[in-house]
């Protein structure tokens, strides 16, 4: 079985070797890519309001917010400090696929999936990248700008199973997989072992700190999990009233919905 820990470990090394190095000493495919593809202006869209494959099931009441009354969410519309967190996330989404092509182990190769949809049932999300290995095991690629606390509880490779993060990477394991069964699958390889999260915190000075989650999941795990996932996008579609709340928790902190959720009796 392929030792997620040691990948995890080893990109998070490679890509460290080269943030330490001056970005002219930066290989020339480095530097050419990131001139052509990835570092022109960006504009900030407000994002779709709607059921997505990176939302989860850590909250059944939530996806059926999300599907049926999506206008009731708090913050429809992300403020200044917030479009600047969005901005220096794509900054470093950047650089992650630019450096990742040179961080893989012996037998790897990474993709730039350049926002592959996938799907379960009708519920849609986008990739950022993947890594093949020429067995055929398959790992999903997630750049992610996160906190300074996270990045040292990530520092060992740890998986963290956090606010909707297991949901996020079983989710697109479970419509990855499923994309290669139905031979709709552009990348290559034949079953999906992981998920990894290189994730940066940027530093004073400009300087950035990086380290990469990992996340697993067994084919039995996965197979259950997938089917709690439909199940819940089919309630969230067809009933009538939402699912009944549940006891407040931390995740209702950075819910959405949390403040309509409280008055919402039904």
């Amino acid at each position: 079985m392929t030792d997620l820990h040691a990948i995890a470990s080893f990109v998070q090394s490679k890509l460290k070797d080269l943030l330490d190095k001056p970005t002219s000493a930066w290989p020339k495919e480095i530097q050419d890519t990131l001139k052509t593809d990835h570092l022109g202006p960006r504009v900030m869209e407000q994002q779709e309001l709607r059921l997505r494959l990176s939302h989860g099931i850590a909250c059944g009441r939530r996806q059926w917010y999300l599907h049926n009354e999506p206008q009731k969410q708090t913050n429809q519309s992300p403020g200044l400090v917030q479009l600047c967190k969005f901005s220096i996330g794509d900054l470093w989404e950047a650089y992650a696929h630019a450096l990742l092509p040179h961080c893989m182990p012996d037998g790897w190769t990474y993709h730039d999936t350049d926002d592959h949809e996938v799907a379960i049932d009708d519920v849609t999300g986008h990739l950022d990248g993947v890594m093949v290995h020429k067995n055929g095991d398959v790992i999903i690629v997630d750049a992610k700008h996160t906190s300074e606390f996270r990045i040292k509880k990530w520092a060992n490779g740890m998986p963290d199973w956090e606010w909707g993060y297991r949901a996020q990477a079983t989710n697109y394991m479970w419509a990855v997989q499923g994309a290669i069964a139905r031979r709709e699958w552009p990348f290559g390889g034949s079953r999906v072992i992981g998920f990894l999260w290189p994730a940066s915190y940027s530093q004073k000075f400009g300087l950035w700190d990086v380290a990469v989650g990992w996340a697993y999941e067994s084919d039995q795990e996965l197979k259950s999990y997938g089917k709690q996932v439909l199940r819940q996008y089919h309630d969230a579609r067809t009933k009538t009233n939402p699912p009944q709340r549940w006891s407040e928790s931390n995740i209702c902190r950075y819910c959405d919905f949390r403040d309509y959720c409280k008055g919402d009796l039904r």
